[in-house]
């Protein structure tokens, strides 16, 4: 369905990208100076099985799936994709100018909190992807009514993440949730427009 549209500007590194509401549809593209996302579909099989089945890639965000549990999350992920409400959403991610994929970007909402995670390949990581990715889908989230904070996990291991976090705006709230013992960090709708305008 047709949305209102909804600027909601993101720092893209150099650059501001304005994203109406009625981009989030399916086969649509975000795009900075620097880095360009375009949802996740039916070419990325490949690609999402080599992420999540890698035990090195995944061994800060949680257990690898086996190829039969990457599939049927493949599967998944193109299906929910396509809804036009914001249940969840997933993103190639890759780099300009030679549009060189370096990983995903997804986003999963939980009543008015949305995660946000990444998945960046290994000959990617350290060299700034998720700073400028990581803006256009927290600005993708917040363009949807509802959405009051962001919400990021991770191993308390992953220490790129935590300083990307802190200039993000995030605030941490756990330093080993009970649940799965991993970092929380929270991102306020107001705190992320104060710092975007």
């Amino acid at each position: 369905g047709d949305h209102p549209q909804d600027d909601a500007g993101a720092a893209g590194g150099g650059g501001e990208v304005s994203l109406p509401r009625a981009s989030i549809g399916t086969g649509d593209v975000m795009e900075t100076p620097r880095v360009r996302l375009r949802l996740l579909d039916e070419r990325d099989e490949s690609l999402y099985r080599r992420i999540y089945t890698d035990p090195v890639l995944m061994a800060l965000v949680g257990e690898p799936m086996d190829v039969a549990q990457a599939g049927n999350a493949f599967l998944r992920t193109c299906r929910l994709n396509r809804e036009d409400a914001l249940h969840f959403r997933s993103w190639v991610v890759s780099m300009k100018p030679e549009d060189e994929i370096a990983g995903l970007l997804g986003i999963r909402r939980a009543g008015d909190v949305v995660e946000i995670g990444g998945m960046i390949l290994p000959e990617w990581q350290g060299k700034g992807v998720s700073g400028h990715a990581f803006p256009l889908g927290i600005a993708v989230a917040f363009s949807f009514p509802g959405v009051a904070r962001m919400m990021i996990r991770y191993r308390p291991e992953n220490v790129l993440a935590e300083g990307l976090m802190y200039k993000l705006g995030f605030t941490r709230v756990s330093d080993r949730h009970p649940e799965d013992g991993m970092v929380r960090l929270y991102l306020e709708r107001e705190s992320w427009r104060s710092h975007n305008p």
